[in-house]
């Protein structure tokens, strides 16, 4: 921990010798306003200050305006922890307000050695100590939650198009991680299983749970199937982590029977387009998951008229302050009848633009779009 001594001469053994006996190791002196300029690199405008913990600016230092040497420090401080302890003659000076204005951190009257004088010391550099445990804390905290992020988001199912089918998504997590998760694979030929759950609160906690139930979503989806048993087993997975809860809706589409299978745990509720135009809701078929309930789900069965389009999101994408979410939903549906010619990943684009929710949102939003191009197997 280096500590800069700018003082003069005739006082700066002194000072030295009383920091030393109080443990303050490290000590580099200067002995003019020119030298602690140099040694700080002050004069070179586009380098960074010279790393110390601690500079004690002592009121006998030659041709130096204390004020205006410690606003040159503070303003070249960018992290603005290095610790400025001012030390003034017998008679104050400079006062307290003038060296706190100028950016020290704490300002010392009469004799270094005495107790209260290096308590004060002690303090200031304990100050900066614990502020750059802070920042590196927080830069490790950072990194590890950018991490997360990019694991978070790689687990997320890639897009999937075919001749028959395509299923795309956009994801915008209301911070660093998100509570949403989805999930979708081909079962077999011609079935297609997509899942989203949206675990209830934001950030760390709820983006763990995510992970967890991720990690058994293609075990489900494949070897369970059948939405109200895949349901239940999310349920079991919630109940081992709660408190947390979580609303959940699976769709099973069948491209040779022309069927939607579908189960909703207190999701909002799915769109269908069908080929006539008609939009079909995947309404709630039980309360969401992790609810001390005894609600089974049920399971919906849908016809499905291709071309058709079906539609499943989170509620961060149609939930405004101030505003029914059934606005959302209605204007939700109406541009699915509007924008039913585009392609799926533009339908997406334009769906989540003209919800404006490409900037910084107060919720998790995700939308998938699955679209069904016409009979056949894939």
């Amino acid at each position: 921990m280096p500590i800069l001594v700018a003082a003069g001469s005739a006082k700066q053994q002194a000072l030295c010798r009383s920091l030393a006996e109080a443990g303050l190791p490290g000590l580099i002196t200067a002995s003019s306003a020119a030298e602690a300029t140099e040694i700080l690199a002050l004069c070179d405008p586009f380098a960074p200050l010279s790393p110390f913990d601690l500079i004690l600016l002592d009121h006998s230092l030659p041709d130096a305006d204390l004020l205006s040497l410690c606003h040159r420090i503070r303003n070249r401080d960018q992290s603005r922890e290095v610790s400025i302890v001012i030390l003034t003659d017998e008679h104050g000076v400079p006062g307290p307000v003038e060296s706190f204005h100028a950016g020290a951190t704490e300002w010392v009257s009469g004799e270094v050695g005495r107790p209260e004088a290096l308590a004060r010391i002690r303090r200031a550099l304990e100050l900066k100590l614990a502020a750059s445990r802070q920042r590196n804390e927080r830069q490790q905290y950072d990194e590890d939650l950018a991490l997360a992020r990019k694991v978070q988001r790689g687990v997320l199912s890639p897009p999937y198009y075919t001749d028959s089918i395509e299923i795309d998504a956009a994801y915008v997590p209301s911070q660093s991680l998100s509570g949403d998760m989805y999930y979708w694979c081909q079962i077999s030929p011609g079935r297609y299983g997509v899942l989203l759950t949206d675990v209830m609160g934001h950030g760390l906690s709820a983006s763990l749970v995510c992970m967890a139930l991720r990690t058994v979503m293609h075990g489900l989806v494949t070897r369970v199937v059948d939405p109200v048993k895949v349901l239940d087993e999310l349920e079991r997975h919630i109940r081992i982590l709660r408190p947390n809860s979580a609303t959940a809706l699976y769709v099973v589409i069948d491209t040779i029977t022309k069927t939607v299978e579908y189960a909703n745990a207190g999701h909002p509720p799915g769109l269908l387009l069908q080929a006539s135009g008609r939009v079909d809701l995947l309404e709630r078929t039980a309360v969401p998951l992790g609810f001390d309930l005894a609600v089974r789900p049920r399971k919906q069965v849908l016809p499905l008229e291709s071309p058709a389009r079906i539609v499943l999101y989170t509620d961060g994408l149609v939930e405004e302050r101030g505003r029914s979410i059934r606005v959302g939903i209605d204007t939700l549906k109406q541009q699915l009848v509007e924008l039913q010619r585009q392609g799926t990943r533009q339908f997406i684009a334009s769906t989540i633009m003209g919800f404006n929710k490409l900037l910084e949102t107060s919720d998790d939003v995700t939308l998938i779009a699955i679209s069904l191009l016409g009979p056949g197997k894939s």
